[in-house]
């Protein structure tokens, strides 16, 4: 991908609108949930198609805890609800 951009949708008085965030707080000893509808990563200009069952590694960068690299899975389009893109 590249262009990875952090997301979340908003409420534009009655239209949910996504914009870009520079970061998502995770709060210590909690979580940051990415879901459809909320915090998402848009991979924008990807290099490669994404294949259903397949995986893509990402690296997260975190202020404290540094870089830590991780296997997503992709899914079908409709696996994740009717927000999902």
């Amino acid at each position: 991908c590249n262009r990875p951009e952090l997301h979340t949708h908003i409420n534009d008085d009655g239209i949910m609108r996504m914009r870009q965030v520079e970061a998502i707080e995770v709060p210590a000893g909690g979580v940051a949930e990415l879901k459809p509808g909320g915090f998402h990563l848009m991979m924008i200009d990807l290099n490669e198609q994404l294949v259903e069952g397949g995986t893509v590694a990402l690296t997260l960068l975190f202020e404290k805890a540094g870089e830590v690299a991780l296997e997503v899975p992709v899914l079908a389009m409709g696996a994740m609800g009717d927000m999902a893109h």
